[in-house]
């Protein structure tokens, strides 16, 4: 997997730096334990970056 990611950008959760994701998930309530919800803000940062102009209705 290393190979594959070589010379590629990998952000964590640190690299959000207070990213509007991470508030939404506050704000909705959408965090369950600490653990798993890290994966869940970074794929659904992803996603967004992937589809910039696809729209939620919260």
């Amino acid at each position: 997997m290393c190979d594959k990611r070589r010379g590629k950008k990998l952000t964590t959760i640190e690299g959000l730096h207070d990213d509007p994701m991470q508030h939404a998930f506050i704000e909705k309530w959408a965090f369950q334990c600490r653990y798993c919800t890290s994966g869940f803000i970074l794929k659904a940062r992803a996603l967004v970056n992937q589809y910039p102009t696809l729209v939620f209705h919260w």
